[in-house]
């Protein structure tokens, strides 16, 4: 660089550039719009270096639920009508250092987070699946094991037989047994099972060229799932498949899904 006369700013020589980067900015003073730069800028790893696994969840399930509006009230109060105050800031900035540098110089401004497409606001949602997709693994992997217990598998052919001529078909026919405290305890814990499932699987995002998660889909994919949980049992001397369990489950999934979708959307 050479200086310039009678001035404090240096002025660059021909064929040269100034990057000036900043931070980033919400596109808008609202719940939704900080709510997408927050995904973005929390979702770095070099923001936040906590494990993904135990982090996202966090992020997506509590901080990103709490902190936008608080955030969008304090934008509000400072946000101007040509937009972030950041943002035309910076742009004011590089506009005037340009026109002092000259034409053959090129002032360039760049932010790390600015979320002003859609597009751009949907990258959050790809390490989050990933952390959910693996979640939703290791949940899954959890309902199979508290319902398998106590995994004395056996392949008598006579005990299988038995059971799926037991099969009931009744509504909380296998409820009726015990007492009534019993029964809506072990409702709830399997819809409290189930649900997570749910969730999880709607924060899943999906590649282009598979179909969309509509509820048919999840629908089907739920009662497979809980479908082959309770086949399970088939090979358990001291458990009895009950349909009604499938039913319950994809239920409590069903459930979870639509919470996921309403968190994700919020």
């Amino acid at each position: 660089m050479s200086a310039n006369s009678g001035s404090g700013i240096p002025r660059t020589e021909a064929n040269a550039a100034v990057l000036l980067l900043n931070l980033g900015t919400p596109a808008a003073p609202t719940a939704s719009a900080v709510r997408h730069y927050l995904a973005e800028f929390l979702s770095d790893r070099r923001v936040i270096d906590y494990p993904r696994w135990l982090w996202l969840p966090l992020l997506y399930g509590a901080i990103l639920r709490v902190r936008p509006r608080r955030s969008a009230r304090a934008y509000a109060k400072i946000w101007t009508p040509q937009g972030s105050p950041l943002l035309v800031n910076s742009q004011n900035l590089a506009n005037r250092l340009s026109a002092h540098l000259g034409d053959r110089t090129r002032v360039a401004l760049a932010m790390r987070w600015l979320p002003a497409r859609r597009a751009v606001a949907r990258r959050p949602l790809k390490p989050a699946s990933r952390g959910a997709a693996l979640l939703l693994g290791c949940w899954v992997l959890v309902i199979a094991l508290s319902q398998w217990m106590p995994y004395d598998f056996s392949s008598n052919r006579g005990m299988i037989r038995a059971k799926i001529a037991a099969l009931s078909f009744v509504p909380f026919g296998g409820y009726v047994g015990g007492s009534d405290l019993n029964a809506l305890n072990d409702l709830l814990v399997k819809l409290a099972l189930a649900a997570p499932v749910g969730v999880l699987a709607a924060f899943i995002h999906r590649r282009r060229s598979l179909p969309a998660l509509t509820v048919p889909i999840a629908l089907g994919l739920f009662t497979a799932l809980f479908t082959i949980v309770e086949a399970g049992q088939l090979f358990l001397p001291t458990r009895s498949p009950d349909p009604t369990d499938v039913a319950v489950g994809v239920l409590g999934a069903l459930g979870g899904l639509f919470l996921g979708r309403w968190i994700k959307e919020e």
